[in-house]
């Protein structure tokens, strides 16, 4: 039994290894590949006939390689342990920080899909006291919106603790 748990707890580190090195392999990547290089070409896309697309949202396309791989590592923060998470959120927040106001939409998509990782409930309970913590009182959301930030977007990303009333 003893044999079991070792190599149990051997197989998890071997996971968290690999997860944190295919982080870093990401963050490098983001961090070489500047803002507007476009998606490489897709092959036409498959018709959707027109009864299958009545009432639905318009797809945001993400036309930047830069951004594409932004946002595939803030939808892997959920998966992180909490001492990846430490360690990986704040890159995140600079990484994010880093996209010039030019490129507004871009800057509105990353915080966006940070936002919504942190507030949609996609972490467990551990996760997210940490987040919550990050964001509000160890510069999270400074680094995000900026230190002065506009009051409007300050105020659409608050974390209060609190549940929602309306639910």
């Amino acid at each position: 039994m003893a044999v079991t748990v070792a190599s149990q707890a051997s197989e998890e580190e071997r996971w968290v290894a690999m997860a944190e090195a295919l982080i870093e392999l990401l963050i490098q990547r983001i961090a070489d590949t500047p803002i507007g290089i476009p998606m490489p070409q897709r092959a036409a896309p498959v018709p959707v006939p027109a009864s299958e697309r009545v009432g639905q949202q318009p797809r945001n396309e993400i036309d930047d390689i830069h951004v594409s791989m932004l946002l595939t590592l803030i939808s892997s923060l959920p998966l992180l342990p909490v001492p990846l998470l430490e360690r990986y959120l704040p890159i995140t927040a600079e990484l994010i920080a880093a996209i010039p106001h030019r490129e507004a939409e871009k800057l509105k998509m990353c915080r966006e899909a940070l936002w919504g990782v942190l507030s949609s409930g996609e972490m467990d309970v551990e996760r997210s006291g940490f987040a919550v913590g990050w964001w509000g009182t160890r510069g999270g959301r400074d680094v995000v919106l900026g230190e002065g930030g506009d009051a409007g977007a300050r105020g659409r990303y608050e974390m209060s603790g609190a549940i929602d009333s309306k639910l």
